[in-house]
């Protein structure tokens, strides 16, 4: 699925595209990548107004240097906790949580727009999809199903004491 997207300067010169009234296609995964790495570098702007490292704030949030580096260059989906620390730390608003659950709302909703797109595919799939045969009935004699196959009667398993089919194949058709 893709969306057109009209007034992002940013993605157009990332791909290239010139002119104001060419869209650009981008997948819900690009959408969500580039929301998160809008809001990585939020984080990465308020933790530096603050006057902290990346190393400084990781041990105040109760996660390593490596997650607070994933968040800020938007590699990684990082819980709400995440954030909600980060928010506490830095002593901002909701901003960041806010953020957070608007990307968490546009992924969710790609994610239903693709099930409900593989729902419409198999669906389609299977009105085309050849009809079953009848069931095939065979002459029975004594409870014994004779087919030109073989012979198949049902008899209790030794093992489980389940009812199983048993087929006996015979070497020549009867005469």
């Amino acid at each position: 699925m893709t969306i057109g997207v009209e007034n992002d300067d940013r993605l157009r010169s990332e791909r290239g595209v010139r002119g104001q009234r060419d869209a650009v296609k981008v997948t819900g995964v690009d959408q969500v990548r580039e929301m998160r790495r809008v809001l990585g570098r939020e984080l990465a702007a308020r933790r530096r107004e603050a006057g902290f490292s990346q190393r400084q704030l990781a041990p105040l949030t109760g996660y390593a240097r490596s997650t607070v580096s994933d968040a800020e260059l938007g590699r990684h989906h990082v819980r709400r906790d995440f954030w909600e620390r980060c928010q506490r730390i830095l002593r901002i608003g909701g901003e960041l949580t806010g953020r957070y659950d608007q990307i968490e709302a546009v992924a969710a909703a790609w994610r239903a727009a693709m099930v409900r797109a593989a729902q419409a595919a198999r669906e389609e799939r299977a009105a085309v999809w050849p009809a079953a045969p009848a069931p095939m009935t065979l002459p029975t004699e004594n409870g014994v199903l004779r087919s030109p196959a073989g012979v198949v009667t049902v008899q209790t398993c030794p093992a489980c004491r389940h009812p199983v089919a048993v087929i006996t194949v015979l070497a020549a058709p009867p005469r």
